[in-house]
C-alpha cells in the first residue's frame, strides 16, 4: 500500500518528551482519520515518553522496563490505544512490544 500524507517535523529533533506528546497530540486532533503513526526520535526521549504513555495493567511488562531503562540504536516501541491519538495521555496507553533493528 501507498504511504500518504507523509510530515517531517525538524522542530522535533532536540524536542523532549511533552513536547513529542504534544505533537502527537496536535497531528492527530488535525487528522483524526489516522489510525497509525510512525514518530522517530533520539533517546532519551523516546524512552521517556514510551515509560510515560504505558500503562502497568495491559503493556507488556519487559518492554515497559525496557523503556525504564533506555533505548539503544535502532528501537522502537509499538503502543495501541482505542482512543485517537489527540486523547493519548500519560500511563493510559498499551505498550505492545519492543522492537529492535534486526527485528
Amino acid at each position: 500500500k501507498e504511504v500518504e500524507n507523509i510530515k517531517l517535523s525538524k522542530t522535533l529533533y532536540m524536542a523532549d518528551a511533552d513536547k513529542l506528546l504534544e505533537r502527537i497530540q496536535k497531528s492527530g486532533e488535525k487528522h483524526p482519520e489516522v489510525k497509525i503513526m510512525l514518530v522517530v526520535a533520539h533517546d532519551p526521549t523516546v524512552s521517556i515518553l514510551g515509560a510515560r504513555l504505558g500503562n502497568i495493567e495491559d503493556s507488556d511488562n519487559d518492554s515497559l522496563m525496557q523503556v525504564s531503562a533506555g533505548f539503544s540504536t535502532a528501537m522502537g516501541a509499538i503502543f495501541t490505544s482505542d482512543k485517537p491519538f489527540k486523547k493519548w495521555d500519560n500511563k493510559e496507553e498499551k505498550l505492545v512490544k519492543i522492537i529492535r533493528g534486526e527485528e
